[in-house]
């Protein structure tokens, strides 16, 4: 009785979630749109998916494929996306009535996953509005020209690098690697306020954590394919996007960072001391330290 049981309900359950998954993948056939034809589960991130070649590259193909189309849709695996093509159709949605289309398609709770939830291109309504509101100041051509320093330097870093392997003859070189630690360098500078310098220290614990937290590795593709396609049954799971080492690691850079300029008077033209500025606002409106560490 219990196996017919939980037959029963198994079967039930395939069927529920087969019927979901057809009825999401045949969204544009029934609007009559043009688009490219998924597949079950996958819809059209298969080769994203199998790293066979990029996000933007699959894109780029996709987009090619509808040269003579306003727009067309496919399929980020089960959920149906609108492509746009047409330069007035874009125009009329990012200006003319871009409050009916402020909000992105995000695939993260903020609540489970702070870190990767919080960022500014991940929230809606309200609290979008607020945290722009909060950012926009910071952006300023004048506050950009005094993080040019900051940059000069990790740059001059780089250089002095290149320079002093350029005189090995017959050797080869991973310029992923060396650019990626030139990028690091510049984001541990210039968002959270410490000088790395990833060329000769190239060991050092903020660029092995971001390479670990920026490697899209099977795991990483499945809580990506969790949270995008299946954020309830990823929520019961608890899966973040991030680990707890990698959590932890950033928010104390933040928390002390934050910390010692308010003990100290330190003032640094980076982005943390612009977040940290927004507090003697009139607004009422502050970053907390999960939302300084998430942008």
């Amino acid at each position: 009785m219990e196996s017919s049981t939980l037959l029963l309900t198994t079967l039930t359950a395939s069927i529920c979630l087969y019927y979901f998954v057809l009825r999401k993948l045949s969204y544009f056939e029934r609007l009559k749109i043009p688009h490219v034809k998924p597949i079950p589960i996958l819809g059209n991130m298969a080769l994203f998916l199998f790293q066979r070649t990029s996000h933007m590259e699959l894109l780029q193909r996709f987009y090619n494929l509808f040269s003579n189309a306003k727009y067309f849709g496919l399929y980020h695996f089960i959920i149906p996306t609108f492509v746009i093509r047409d330069p007035e159709l874009i125009s009329t949605i990012t200006i003319k009535q871009f409050d009916n289309f402020c909000n992105r398609n995000t695939f993260v709770n903020e609540n489970l996953d702070p870190i990767a939830g919080k960022n500014l291109s991940d929230l809606k309504g309200d609290h979008w509005r607020e945290m722009r509101k909060l950012l926009s100041p910071s952006f300023t051509s004048s506050k950009m020209k005094m993080m040019f320093e900051l940059i000069s330097q990790c740059a001059e870093n780089f250089v002095d690098f290149v320079s002093t392997q350029s005189g090995k003859t017959g050797k080869t070189y991973n310029m992923k690697d060396i650019l990626s630690r030139y990028a690091t360098d510049t984001v541990a500078t210039c968002a959270f306020g410490i000088s790395v310098d990833s060329f000769k220290h190239p060991n050092n614990e903020f660029f092995l954590l971001v390479k670990k937290a920026l490697a899209f590795d099977k795991w990483m593709v499945f809580k990506f394919f969790m949270h995008r396609n299946f954020s309830l049954l990823a929520k019961l799971l608890n899966l973040k996007m991030f680990g707890p080492e990698i959590e932890k690691f950033f928010k104390n850079i933040v928390f002390n960072t934050v910390k010692v300029r308010d003990e100290q008077g330190i003032v640094r033209p980076d982005m943390i001391q612009l977040m940290m500025e927004t507090r003697n606002k009139d607004s009422g409106l502050e970053f907390d330290i999960d939302e300084m560490t998430a942008q």
